[in-house]
């Protein structure tokens, strides 16, 4: 435990549990704070440990530089939620938290490590991940809907599976080895992103901006890639994917 820290029991946070209450240097340990209502909350280097927030009302919940260790968010309301510096990983089990189903609508997350988080089902519209560590992060059927935000981030191995981010910012991000299967990057921004290892089964990538990013496991014959942008350095490298053999022009 950090030694500022000061742990409290299920009776004293919930008595300073109010709308705009503002917890600071607080860890709670094995809590049930399911289906609690709050709003505009504030939590500043808090620590919670094995702490059920499953279907919590906590919107416009503003959280900096604090720790999640194995925490449950199936189903909570978590709209216009800001998370800034903050770590839900455990890496003594290799697991994140659990945010199944959640409302993170217009929420963003800043220098956050959620990696090993589920996110399936969760409505994620308009949201915003930057300068985060997502390894591993299962987006699985998540609500992106054409509308997030994710820039710079750490997603090696994560399941964007079926994910629409259609003209959404998806740039300089780390995706090696990420499950790209049936996504649809249709228009969207992924100048200077690594796919490398990526699987790209049915997944659109046409009208994308594709300038600067790494596509060495590409296979144009099988993706919609109509109208996408690269640089002439990258061509020689797809069309040698397509097992075509380039020689030099004559002159």
């Amino acid at each position: 435990m950090d030694e500022n820290r000061k742990i409290i029991s299920l009776d004293e946070f919930l008595s300073q549990l109010n709308d705009g209450a503002d917890f600071s240097q607080i860890e709670l340990h094995d809590l049930e704070l399911a289906q609690t209502t709050a709003h505009d909350l504030l939590f500043r280097h808090c620590t919670f440990v094995n702490v059920d927030m499953t279907d919590v009302d906590w919107e416009g919940l503003n959280c900096h530089s604090s720790k999640f260790v194995n925490c449950r968010f199936m189903d909570a309301n978590l709209e216009k939620a800001v998370f800034e510096n903050c770590d839900f990983f455990n890496p003594e089990a290799s697991a994140g938290c659990n945010f199944m189903r959640a409302n993170l609508r217009f929420g963003s997350f800043k220098k956050c490590n959620i990696s090993g988080c589920v996110f399936e089902g969760a409505d994620v519209f308009r949201i915003s991940i930057q300068d985060s560590n997502a390894i591993g992060t299962k987006f699985f059927r998540a609500k992106f809907n054409g509308s997030a935000k994710l820039v710079k981030n750490v997603l090696r191995y994560a399941d964007l599976r079926g994910a629409d981010l259609a003209k959404c910012s998806v740039s300089q991000n780390d995706l090696v080895w990420a499950t790209l299967d049936e996504a649809d990057f249709t228009q969207a921004d992924l100048m200077g992103s690594d796919l490398g290892g990526a699987t790209t089964r049915y997944t659109k990538f046409a009208g994308a901006d594709l300038r600067g990013a790494v596509l060495t496991s590409f296979d144009i014959r099988t993706l919609d890639i109509e109208g996408a942008k690269i640089f002439e350095s990258q061509m020689r490298r797809l069309l040698e994917n397509c097992e075509l053999i380039i020689f030099p022009d004559h002159h």
